[in-house]
């Protein structure tokens, strides 16, 4: 989170070492998974953890531009940082509920399954950073708040259809 948050700093030096955060908590997000598994260690607490620690990135990286971009005087309104709060809220709970009941989903074979477990789900990951890149290289970080805002709520919107889709689909093919 230290490393989302010092992407707003004031000094060049600041930034650099909120990157550098940034890379070594993604190669320890990714490690501290890999060990469970080799350990054999895993646990739906873990899996939880490991969700909300991205998430909680994933807001401390959107704070520290939202910072950088205030201190330029290119701020996001409060309407947009509402928006954007509410529908990593949304996101948080609909992947949430789509892990939660994997299990159950996964008795049916069904093209909903691929797009939540190949596509929508990677998203949730630190995949989406590739995004600010995208910005940053475009010149257009004042733009990233809002796109992620409505991006966010557009997201859980997206999967919370297929996810009762083949949620539903299970309960039928239990009957």
């Amino acid at each position: 989170m230290a490393g989302g948050l010092l992407l707003g700093a004031r000094s060049w030096l600041g930034v650099g070492v909120g990157i550098a955060c940034l890379v070594v908590s993604g190669v320890l997000d990714c490690s501290d998974g890999e060990l469970a598994r080799v350990r054999f260690a895993e646990s739906r607490l873990g899996h939880w953890l490991d969700m909300a620690g991205d998430t909680l990135v994933h807001l401390a990286v959107l704070a520290g531009i939202a910072l950088r971009l205030m201190r330029a005087g290119t701020a996001p309104g409060w309407p947009a940082l509402a928006l954007l709060g509410t529908g990593v809220l949304g996101a948080f709970a609909v992947i949430s509920w789509s892990e939660q009941t994997e299990g159950r989903r996964h008795r049916t074979a069904c093209w909903e399954n691929r797009l939540l477990d190949g596509v929508l789900a990677p998203l949730t990951t630190r995949d989406w950073h590739g995004f600010v890149v995208a910005f940053a290289v475009l010149g257009r970080l004042d733009v990233l708040v809002p796109a992620a805002a409505v991006g966010a709520h557009a997201f859980w919107l997206v999967t919370l259809v297929p996810l009762l889709r083949v949620l539903a689909r299970t309960r039928a093919d239990t009957r």
